[in-house]
């Protein structure tokens, strides 16, 4: 059974981020279910995605408290969101970027990310922080942060998948317009969970 939560800030792709994870274990014959929660605003609100994938039924789309294996948070606030869900064996990756939803917006209120990512390493001894701003300003764009983390998930070894298997169902769902780029954020964050990997 592989338990993933997908978290951020509606906008940021945390929806098709598990859909490309949940096509892709179908694919490769897992019985798969998904669900999302969204915030007060489907863009600039809190979103985190639900997958579980096993080679037998799964019957509930809902990670179990205290049996999540990997955590995958596109904004560092929206990961402590998600510590209930830790298990002993969790991985959490993070983004260091903070985004406010739109929650946080309207009591104009702040935070310090570092304090988050304190927090995440406090709670979970399998931490592993990422910053794609280098990534960002090459691409002109950051919209494939999760396509980029998605990438450092497999690197890490994360999920049970070879970078080259997730490629093809990259092309199978993004659209050709978009591909190049979402390619090139995949495979550079493949590159840096290796670097994590190899570092063990």
């Amino acid at each position: 059974m592989v338990q993933c939560l997908f978290a951020g800030v509606g906008g940021q792709g945390i929806v098709l981020a598990s859909k490309l994870t949940g096509t892709h274990f179908m694919n490769q014959g897992y019985h798969v279910r998904t669900t999302e929660t969204i915030g007060m605003a489907q863009r600039g609100g809190s979103v985190t995605s639900h997958l579980r994938a096993s080679k037998d039924p799964v019957y509930s789309p809902f990670v179990i408290a205290g049996k999540l294996d990997l955590l995958i948070a596109l904004e560092p606030a929206e990961a402590v969101r998600n510590l209930k869900y830790l298990g002993e064996n969790t991985k959490i990756l993070v983004h260091t970027r903070p985004i406010k939803p739109v929650t946080d917006t309207l009591a104009k209120e702040s935070y310090d990310p570092s304090d988050s990512i304190k927090a995440l390493k406090n709670a979970c001894p399998a931490v592993y922080v990422f910053d794609f701003q280098d990534l960002f300003e090459e691409l002109g764009s950051d919209k494939v942060l999760n396509l980029a983390m998605l990438g450092a998930a497999i690197g890490l070894s994360s999920l049970p998948t070879t970078k080259e298997d997730m490629i093809l169902t990259i092309r199978e769902m993004i659209p050709e317009r978009f591909l190049k780029m979402n390619l090139k954020a995949y495979e550079t964050g493949f590159e840096k969970g290796q670097i994590y990997h190899r570092g063990k």
